[in-house]
């Protein structure tokens, strides 16, 4: 250790105890390793425990641990009697336990780090699949936006659509009667010879023929109203539709003779309903057709299959 001549020497005057130090700056961003930390371990645990007391029985300035069963002596510390004396003092007899305990602290503070590091972690891979699902989500919405868009342009569409529908349907009601309407002014055995001679005309075929035949009847009852003119003569007019007075029974369904009564062979049937008094057509020939005629009358009209008298 150098004197104070050979300190004074090289310009350093000044107490022992108070030497000017000089300035150091203090190491920036320089962590303690492990095997740093536990070189100080090592040191601190080796060190005679604290805090270190005064044991003026040893001599002046002994220095020893007196919380033991025996006495453990660290040995004379002079601190001299500057103005940092006290600090110096204080700071020595109570490093070995300071230290123990920044020690504690600083395990504790790196332990507490771990775990906060990894709840950082944890947090992180959280937000990052939140965020997927959230681009996912925006990238949903977006898809059901365009598909709205869509739909109402598709609902604008048929509702234009709509509206041009009914414009068109208001215009045919405006200029169409109902082609039914004549039903209604027809009396009960008309109509129900207009709805046989209807089903007599779905059995034509092909389909396109029935729908035609139809068409001709439904025609032809509008045109008329009620049949008055003899049709009979007329290619491709089927049975029971001639309603007028002056039928000339020309059609082979009611007349095998093929032109008007013939005097003699003229069997002239009918059949009356007895439960509305209906009757049939007259037919020439008296071969059950008068029947048959009436039977479909009284199922259809009456849900019965008993009724009915010759004439």
């Amino acid at each position: 250790m150098a004197t104070l001549a050979e300190l004074a020497e090289h310009g350093i005057v000044g107490s022992a105890y108070a030497l000017p130090m000089p300035v150091r700056e203090e190491p920036q961003g320089e962590r303690l390793s492990i095997a740093r930390i536990a070189e100080i371990q090592q040191r601190v645990d080796a060190a005679t425990p604290g805090p270190w007391e005064e044991h003026a029985a040893y001599g002046e300035n002994f220095y020893a641990y007196l919380g033991g069963p025996y006495l453990r002596g660290v040995g004379t510390l002079n601190f001299g009697d500057g103005d940092d004396a006290e600090a110096d003092k204080a700071l020595t007899v109570n490093a070995r336990e300071d230290i123990r305990a920044l020690l504690s602290e600083l395990f504790t503070v790196r332990a507490e780090l771990r775990v906060a590091r990894g709840r950082v972690a944890e947090l992180e891979t959280d937000l990052a699949a939140k965020k997927q699902d959230t681009e996912a989500a925006v990238k949903g919405w977006e898809r059901c936006r365009s598909s709205l868009r869509d739909a109402a342009e598709q609902i604008a569409g048929l509702e234009s659509d709509l509206g041009g529908a009914t414009a068109r349907v208001t215009e045919l009601e405006a200029g169409q009667e109902n082609p039914l309407a004549f039903a209604e002014k027809l009396d009960a055995k008309s109509l129900d010879n207009f709805l046989i001679a209807l089903a007599s005309a779905t059995e034509h075929e092909p389909q396109d023929a029935a729908i035609a035949r139809i068409h001709e009847l439904i025609a032809s009852y509008r045109k008329e109203g009620v049949a008055s003119v003899c049709r009979c003569g007329e290619p491709g007019v089927g049975p029971y539709v001639c309603e007028a007075d002056d039928c000339s029974y020309d059609f082979p369904e009611l007349n095998p003779f093929g032109g008007g009564p013939v005097h003699g062979h003229d069997a002239k049937v009918s059949r009356k309903c007895s439960h509305c008094g209906w009757h049939t057509s007259v037919w020439h020939v008296d071969d059950g057709s008068a029947e048959e005629e009436l039977h479909g009358h009284i199922v259809r009209a009456h849900g019965s299959t008993e009724g009915g008298d010759a004439r």
